[in-house]
C-alpha cells in the first residue's frame, strides 16, 4: 500500500488540464498501486481544493467523496468516521470538515460546541451564543 497527498490525488481524480503531465502521472501511479491511503486530513484538503480551486460545487464534491468511498482502491483512514461525516455532510449546510469534527466529537462521547450556525444544526453540536 502506498499512501498520497492531497496534490495527487486532486490531479489523478480532476483530469486537471493545467497540469495535464502531473495528471497523467498520478493516474498511473494510483492505477499500478495495489491499495492507496487517504489520511483523513487529505480527504478534508481534498475536499476545500475542489470547492475553492475547482469551484466544484457540492454535488459533485459527495460524488468525488463517494468515488473515495466506493472504490477498492482506496483505503480511507478513519473510514467509519468518513462515512458517517459524509452522512451528515449530505444532510447539512455545513462543510465536509466541519461535519468530520462533529463525527470525531460524537465518536468519543463529546458535545461539540461552536459559534458556526450551520455546524450547530448537526446532531451533538452546541451554538455558543
Amino acid at each position: 500500500m502506498i499512501a498520497i497527498d492531497t496534490n495527487v490525488l486532486v490531479r489523478a481524480l480532476t483530469n486537471d488540464n493545467e497540469s495535464p503531465e502531473q495528471t497523467k502521472l498520478a493516474q498511473e501511479f494510483i492505477t499500478s498501486a495495489d491499495k492507496v491511503f487517504i489520511p483523513q486530513i487529505v480527504q478534508i484538503e481534498f475536499v476545500w481544493v475542489l470547492e475553492r480551486a475547482y469551484k466544484v460545487d457540492k454535488t459533485n464534491i459527495i460524488q468525488a467523496l463517494e468515488i473515495l468511498f466506493n472504490s477498492s482502491k482506496y483505503q480511507l483512514q478513519h473510514e467509519e468516521v468518513f462515512i458517517l461525516a459524509l452522512e451528515r455532510f449530505k444532510a447539512s449546510k455545513a462543510g465536509f470538515a466541519d461535519s468530520l469534527i462533529a463525527t470525531e466529537s460524537q465518536k468519543i462521547g463529546c458535545k461539540l460546541w461552536t459559534f458556526d450556525r450551520k455546524l450547530s444544526h448537526q446532531e451533538n453540536v452546541c451554538r455558543l451564543v
